[in-house]
C-alpha cells in the first residue's frame, strides 16, 4: 500500500486512534503497545515515563517538547496495533531528524498545547500547522493547564488530520481553535 493509502485508511480511522490515545495516557492497557514502545525507544528500552504512567495514570512533570515524543510514541503505537495491524505493513518508525515525524506515512504529529505554545521556529500556531510540507495529525492537549497540577494527567481536547493543502489546513485549524474556545 502506498503512504496516502496508509493515510487515508488512519484519516478513517482517526476517532478511534486517539481514543486508543486518551486510554493509554490514562495508564489503561498499556502493556498491549509495550513491545512497540521498547522498539520505538532509546536503545530498545520502554521510555522512562512508562512505569509511572502504567502504575498511576500519570506522566512525571516533563517538558512541552518531551510531552509532545510521550504522544507521538502513544499515537505511533496505536496506528501500528490498532488501526494498520490488518494490513501487511512494516513496523512504524518515529523520525523527526528526517523532516517528518512519521516517514512511513509522510506524516507528522503535533500535539500543541491549549495556548499552541511551541519550541519550533514560527511566529504563531497558524503558521506552526500550515509550516509543514507534509499531512500532520494535530492532538490539541491541555498540558499547560495540568502541568500546574501536579501529578500531571493529559488529556486530549480536539483532533485533526490536517493535509498538505493550505486552504483545507486554514478550515481545520479554524475548527480547532473553535473546538478549544467552546470549551470541548
Amino acid at each position: 500500500m502506498t503512504k496516502s493509502e496508509l493515510r487515508e485508511i488512519l484519516r478513517t480511522n482517526l476517532n478511534s486512534a486517539v481514543s486508543g490515545v486518551n486510554s493509554l495516557l490514562q495508564g489503561e492497557d498499556l502493556d498491549r503497545v509495550k513491545p512497540i514502545l521498547e522498539r520505538l525507544g532509546r536503545n530498545g528500552q520502554l521510555p522512562h515515563w512508562f512505569e509511572q504512567l502504567s502504575e498511576s495514570g500519570t506522566l512525571p512533570n516533563l517538558d512541552g517538547k518531551t510531552i509532545g515524543s510521550v504522544i507521538e510514541m502513544l499515537f505511533v503505537s496505536v496506528v501500528e496495533k490498532d488501526v494498520l495491524c490488518k494490513y501487511d505493513t512494516e513496523p512504524l518508525r518515529i523520525n523527526p531528524a528526517s523532516g517528518v515525524d512519521i516517514p512511513d506515512l509522510d506524516l507528522g504529529v503535533k500535539s500543541p498545547s491549549e495556548n499552541f505554545c511551541t519550541s519550533e521556529p514560527f511566529f504563531s500556531p497558524y503558521e506552526r500547522l500550515i509550516g509543514s510540507e507534509y499531512d500532520i495529525a494535530v492532538l490539541l492537549t491541555d498540558y499547560q493547564t495540568a502541568k500546574r497540577k501536579p501529578p500531571l494527567k493529559l488529556h486530549r481536547s480536539s483532533t485533526a488530520l490536517i493535509c498538505a493543502r493550505p486552504k483545507l489546513r486554514i478550515a481545520v485549524y479554524a475548527r480547532l481553535l473553535a473546538t478549544f474556545a467552546s470549551g470541548c
